[in-house]
């Protein structure tokens, strides 16, 4: 429309141009898009992102898979990193050690740190059963994925609203795909109406001036090297860095270089005497025990000798050095006028005692420490004015008790004690225990059967144990009233029970997105929570369930090697047997990579099934070798598989034709390219200019079909440019042009000869390319997938020739390119020399001196 609009000239002339780019982009980014659509509608498979409908497990990812098991019990506490000791002290050679040792109660925090969601892991890593109890074990685990298409939706959405999706069928895609090419092809048709003369528009390019490019020359910057100098260091890095090493090296003993084997203390009603038997490997620093700041020692002295000097860190702790071997120091002082002192042990003796008429003592229990501080209660004498005595120096402790209950086939509570008040300090608690509930953790200190002994340490947060509880259909619990505590419980019930809550309300949990549903309360002082539970009635459905299966066949001239490998997972263990072929002569089976002894009986391989998950393996040999059609070999699993891949290998002398077979398998495009070839090629010969006859253009095509179409194109471009040189009327042209056009076309046919002479023995030697894709990774090895599969596994063919086929019909295409190139040459001389072969420039009249 707009070239119509345009008067004649420059403007109409530039919009012609315009026109012809903006239709040749359009013919270029269209073909691509017309051989992919006709690809995905022959081979559905190509249109995934990936390169294939699935992603199987391969033979290295299915040995490496890790195995579960369906009966596991609680899961192992993970191992608390304790910090490296704190180097120092008051001489080069002496090391600081303190308290790194924690009691046995602290390390049950490794479970109990984790708190609502250790205890509330998947039920499906820890589940375990009644013997007797027949589990479904489910359908197989899909491992596959495809084209995946996101949907999303913002703003407000009613519940009256639904969404509704329209799939199409496969078939339908492909005739969709197939239409869009015939409405693309007729735009384009339409748009090409009234084209655009080619040679006038060639002759305009090669006689206008302004189309040559001007040449540019970069300039070219040269580096100057500089020379550095480096002064020599002495002594080398080296030997400074082994120096170093050397100094700061440590004793072999460290972190446990010294330990307080017992400690005695004696108290007064105004006094502390405190002995400590400590045992030293080096010269260490050792922290004696405070009383947060309320305690100043008179008297220090060490094996009876008075200490000579005490360093104190910048936290206001004191420690004293002490040489290899076993010392005794005492500690004595006067006590602040207080009702209530903690004594801090930064390192915790291995006995204590504690003796004093006028103090109660908390934190020690049978001669040893329950955390790491001892916390001292004056008796109040009567008539003793109590406004003497200064207060305790921290708020009474109290804490948030935590039972998380885990109801399965054994019912078990993990139980955290979490510290809300003081913040520091040590302190003991009595936590009592739930009526039949048996501590499992060990090191937990309990007082007459029922209460666990909480010691905290000063900086401690939590204190933990496991226990369990006898299974029973009702059970009650009640929040403790006037208790230094608050309680949280939680619940992880087991799919095989059915729970019923009643009395306080449950609360939401934190983690909506977690894994499992777990119940949560939080009573008030006094609530009673009520639980009742019971066991459904059971379903039926199968025990065993196979989640992946590999078949790979590796065929050779004379004999077969099979090796089927398949992952399962049973509820119980049992017999289950495998069809195999009649021929086959089994090598090899293995279970979780262990060989076992096992052979076939009247074409059955009978298995042992073992409860979990498991991988088998089973390896035979037979003699039926490569033929025009192979066949995958049958196999009978006897029941219902996933994820099933079958890889056949092929030997390298073989001439893959086409593959068939049900599943996901490989594409061999080469048919689809020559069907389009071969059209082409019976247009090119039926057209009036061609320099070829049709057959000619087949037997090339043919030949070079199998490996190279680049230099099918070159050639074609060569013989139309070598016609249209033989009728192009070269008579207006400059010498200029004239010699640049010949040098192109001399540059042109350099090149197509020469690719298509050494294509010949590229042809004779090479193998050919069929364009595999899809699940072919080349030609000598082709894998089908299938998401299920029914008791025999699919069986996919593939049709081959031996390759010497292939190297005889090149051969003769050899022979016969070698007299179509001597029948050639000479047309394509003749074509180039037409009007003139090269033109000399006209040399400018010389103009005689004048006299």
């Amino acid at each position: 429309v707009a070239l119509r609009a345009v008067p004649l000239g420059r403007p109409r002339t530039l919009l012609m141009w315009v026109r012809n780019l903006l239709l040749g982009y359009l013919i270029l980014v269209s073909v691509p898009f017309a051989v992919m659509q006709l690809r995905f509608a022959a081979f559905p498979q190509l249109a995934d992102p990936e390169g294939s409908g699935a992603n199987a497990m391969t033979v290295r990812s299915l040995q490496q898979a890790p195995v579960e098991v369906a009966q596991i019990g609680a899961p192992a506490a993970p191992q608390l990193e304790e910090d490296a000791p704190a180097a120092g002290g008051m001489a080069a050679n002496v090391i600081v050690t303190a308290a790194r040792k924690k009691p046995a109660a602290m390390d049950s925090l490794s479970v109990a740190k984790s708190s609502t969601s250790a205890a509330n892991k998947s039920l499906e890593a820890q589940l375990r059963y009644a013997p007797g109890t027949v589990v479904q074990a489910g359908p197989g685990v899909p491992q596959w994925h495809y084209v995946t298409y996101p949907f999303g939706w913002s703003g407000p959405v009613e519940s009256s609203q639904m969404v509704h999706f329209i799939i199409l069928p496969p078939w339908l895609v492909a005739l969709w795909r197939v239409l869009s090419i015939a409405l693309l092809a007729a735009l384009i048709a339409r748009v090409m109406r009234g084209s655009v003369d080619l040679n006038a528009i060639w002759r305009r390019f090669l006689a206008g001036r302004a189309a040559a490019v001007p040449l540019i020359l970069g300039a070219l910057v040269g580096a100057v090297p500089f020379a550095h100098t480096h002064a020599a260091s002495t002594p080398d890095r080296e030997l400074l860095n082994e120096l170093r090493a050397r100094l700061a090296r440590t004793p072999k003993c460290v972190p446990n270089c010294a330990e307080i084997m017992a400690a005695r203390i004696v108290l007064a009603p105004m006094t502390l005497e405190m002995t400590l038997d400590i045992a030293a490997l080096n010269s260490v620093a050792v922290a004696i025990p405070v009383a947060a700041q309320r305690f100043e020692p008179d008297a220090i002295s060490i094996d009876g000798i008075a200490a000579p000097g005490v360093y104190r860190d910048g936290n206001q702790q004191s420690w004293i050095a002490l040489k290899p071997g076993a010392h005794t120091v005492k500690v004595s002082g006067h006590l602040p006028p207080a009702d209530s002192i903690q004594l801090l042990f930064p390192q915790v003796p291995r006995a204590i005692t504690v003796s004093g008429a006028d103090w109660d003592v908390s934190g020690v229990n049978a001669g040893r420490l329950l955390g790491n501080t001892i916390e001292l209660l004056r008796h109040h004498a009567v008539g003793h004015g109590t406004d003497t005595l200064q207060g305790g120096v921290q708020f009474p402790p109290y804490v948030r008790v935590h039972r998380a209950f885990d109801l399965g086939l054994d019912w078990t509570v993990q139980t955290t004690v979490e510290r809300l008040a003081p913040e520091k300090g040590g302190f003991t608690l009595e936590i009592p225990l739930l009526p039949g509930e048996s501590v499992l953790t060990d090191g937990i200190e309990t007082r007459d059967g029922n209460k666990v002994l909480a010691g905290f340490d000063s900086n401690a947060s939590e204190f933990g144990w496991r226990s369990g509880v006898p299974p029973t259909d009702t059970l009650t619990l009640t929040a403790a009233k006037d208790k230094p505590w608050s309680e949280v419980w939680t619940f992880s019930v087991s799919p095989q029970l059915r729970a019923e809550f009643s009395g306080v309300p449950a609360v939401m949990p934190e983690d909506l997105e977690a894994g499992e549903w777990t119940y949560e309360y939080y009573p008030r002082a006094g609530e009673i929570l009520n639980l009742k539970v019971s066991r459904p009635k059971s379903a039926q459905g199968g025990t065993l369930a196979v989640d992946n299966v590999r078949l790979e066949v590796n065929v050779g001239k004379r004999g077969t090697d099979t090796a089927l490998q398949l992952s399962y997972r049973s509820t119980q263990g049992g017999r289950h047997s495998l069809g195999l072929p009649a021929a086959a002569r089994v090598t090899a089976v293995a279970v979780d990579g262990k060989t076992l002894p096992i052979r076939p009986e009247k074409d059955q391989l009978p298995l042992a099934l073992l409860p979990g998950a498991h991988r088998v393996q089973v390896n035979w040999h037979s003699n039926d070798g490569a033929q025009m059609i192979t066949h995958v070999p049958d196999i009978d699993l006897e029941l219902p598989s996933s994820n099933v891949t079958s890889v056949l290998h092929l030997p390298s002398d073989r001439w893959v034709l086409y593959a068939g077979g049900r599943g996901v398998g490989p594409a061999i495009l080469y048919w689809g390219e020559l069907i389009v070839f071969i059209v082409l090629a019976v247009a090119l010969g039926r057209s009036g200019r061609s320099p070829l006859r049709t057959y000619e253009w087949l037997l090339l095509g043919l030949g070079l079909s199998t490996f190279s179409w680049s230099v099918l194109l070159l050639f074609v471009v060569w013989m139309f440019a070598m016609r249209w040189r033989e009728s192009f009327a070269v008579e207006p042209l400059g010498t200029r042009e004239f010699n640049l056009l010949q040098a192109a076309l001399i540059f042109l046919s350099v090149a197509a000869v020469v690719s298509l002479v050494a294509a010949i023995p590229f042809a004779l030697l090479a193998s050919p390319d069929m364009r595999i894709a899809g699940r072919g990774e080349f030609a000598g090895e082709l894998s089908w997938f299938n998401d299920q599969a029914p008791g025999v596994l699919p069986a996919p063919w593939v049709l081959s020739l031996s390759l010497w086929w292939y190297k005889a019909a090149m051969l003769l295409w050899a022979l016969w390119l070698a007299f179509a190139l001597v029948r050639w040459l000479p047309l394509a001389w003749n074509s180039l020399s037409a009007g003139g072969f090269w033109r000399k420039a006209p040399r400018s009249p010389v103009v005689p001196a004048s006299q």
